[in-house]
């Protein structure tokens, strides 16, 4: 039997989020060979503020995947919400002690949102 990738995992559990009406994700290694997890998740959620809960519900859940399967290296960066009108939401925008407002997606890294997350 094969093992479900972490894309396939993550895919699983943000999809049973109130909210959440579909997340399309994919796994891969950069020209770095940085593993990454990047795609959308669509958010479906009236006002902004549950739009925002919604976003960082999916980041809980999805975080702590890669700290199970050991993998605080993963970047995360890449894996966005999607409101309906097309508009993105990123990593940077759920945290705002990142260092700067033009962070670099790609390097945001699973381990990065330990913290926010209650992780070690």
């Amino acid at each position: 039997m094969l093992r479900k990738d972490r894309a396939e995992l993550i895919t699983e559990e943000v999809s049973s989020i109130d909210g959440v009406s579909g997340a399309k994700l994919k796994t891969g290694r950069d020209n770095r060979f940085h593993t990454y997890v990047v795609g959308m998740v669509d958010i479906d959620a009236a006002s902004s503020a549950e739009r925002f809960r919604v976003c960082d519900e999916v980041m809980r859940t999805a975080v702590p995947v890669l700290h199970e399967r050991d993998e605080p290296e993963v970047k995360v960066g890449g894996l966005n919400g999607r409101l309906p009108d097309g508009t993105e939401i990123t990593a940077v925008e759920l945290d705002p002690d990142m260092p700067t407002e033009d962070f670099p997606l790609e390097l945001v890294s699973a381990e990065s949102l330990f913290p926010r997350y209650g992780l070690d």
